[in-house]
């Protein structure tokens, strides 16, 4: 099945960066964080489930240049051929393109249930118009595509934005031994402030979208390891799966360490050698096998505001909070939420309008593990 809207851009790193909700509801007071979808298991063993693959790859919209193939059907029917073979269930797509002609949608959920003899679930969100004003024109879009079907999809819509429109789609996916939370996501290309605060929204709406750490990020980051971008992730408490490969890569996945899921491993696809190359980005490949869940606790900050055409985000005075720059939050009408999972003591915090206009009034007492409600006012 496909649902959403559409999408496309360039992915060229800035060399300005080169340094370093769903329908759940929030979690209550003191709520350890497991999986939420067995009886716990206090043998310590990891659960008795079979692993699973998933991959992230930019398409590079519509275009079959630089590929040893002449048609996008035979393009795609690659890439579900490779799919099939190395065992992928999910896969987090950017550059997902459509024309009058052409969908990129259609073509590859064609390819991989022909491929597969498998349902598959692809879901996209409209992006921006690529290659405006030329032959290229397309709709761009983000996917999701799992094997079966999705629990709850939604789309992010970035609150900070800087020249071509940039989103993310979540689904809440069933991995057998645990639901997870999965992200697509395609990062601005050229505006560094843009981007980190695209990715600091990526990571709280995960976390908001999974009510738990049991979540993965995908996607194309426009950003190399260990900018500003990627070391927010990690603030949060996702690992990079692919740190080992120590590169200039800008595309990435990402577990949180809380996730229910362990390493396998991490490699490289679509490079022309074991596999085509498919697009002018290489895919990035990771297996995963089932583990018991560490243990954590969530900590909740919410606010109700209206707030049309504007957001809300939160600073304070314990990591990863800080009162330099905020962590624009998840919104459901007039609901604000953010939720962290790496902080352990007593906070103070506050909300702002666009990381700008500060609430007024005294800085608000947070407390770790809990969820922290408060209500607040703006000159």
């Amino acid at each position: 099945m496909i649902s959403g809207w559409l999408l496309l851009a360039a992915c060229t790193v800035d060399p300005s960066d080169s340094q370093a909700p769903m329908d759940s509801e929030p979690p209550g007071d003191s709520q350890p964080v497991d999986s939420g979808d067995s009886e716990p298991d206090d043998s310590g063993d990891p659960p008795d489930e079979q692993g699973f693959a998933v991959l992230s790859l930019n398409l590079h919209c519509l275009e079959t240049g630089g590929t040893e193939y002449s048609t996008n059907a035979d393009r795609f029917a690659a890439i579900a051929e490779a799919v099939v073979a190395e065992g992928v269930q999910v896969i987090a797509l950017q550059e997902l393109c459509e024309t009058s002609q052409e969908s990129a949608s259609a073509l590859l959920e064609q390819a991989l249930e022909d491929a597969s003899g498998l349902v598959w679930s692809l879901t996209t969100t409209f992006a921006h118009v690529g290659w405006e004003g030329t032959a290229d024109e397309a709709d761009e879009y983000v996917g999701l595509a799992v094997q079966g079907s999705f629990l709850q999809e939604r789309e992010i819509e970035f609150h900070l934005q800087d020249g071509l429109r940039r989103v993310g789609v979540l689904g809440r996916w069933d991995a057998g031994f645990a639901h997870i939370a999965v992200s697509s996501l395609h990062l601005d290309h050229q505006h560094a402030a843009a981007r980190l605060g695209q990715a600091r929204q990526a990571a709280v709406e995960a976390l908001v979208t999974a009510s738990s750490a049991h979540s993965l990020v995908l996607g194309d980051f426009n950003a190399t390891p260990g900018s500003p971008a990627t070391l927010a992730m990690q603030a949060m408490g996702f690992e990079d799966l692919g740190a080992e490969l120590d590169d200039d890569r800008i595309d990435y996945v990402w577990a949180h360490r809380g996730a229910p899921v362990a390493l396998e491993d991490f490699e490289r696809i679509f490079t022309g050698e074991r596999w085509p190359e498919v697009s002018d980005h290489p895919g990035m490949l990771a297996r995963l096998i089932p583990r018991q869940p560490v243990e954590l606790s969530l900590t909740t900050v919410t606010v109700q505001h209206h707030a049309t055409g504007r957001y809300l985000a939160v600073r304070g005075d314990a990591s990863p909070l800080s009162w330099e720059a905020g962590w624009p939050a998840s919104v459901d009408g007039d609901h604000w939420t953010a939720v962290f999972t790496e902080l352990d003591e007593p906070f103070e915090y506050k909300w702002l309008l666009d990381d700008a206009d500060w609430q007024t009034g005294d800085n608000l007492q947070g407390q770790p593990g809990q969820s922290n409600d408060q209500t607040v006012s703006f000159e």
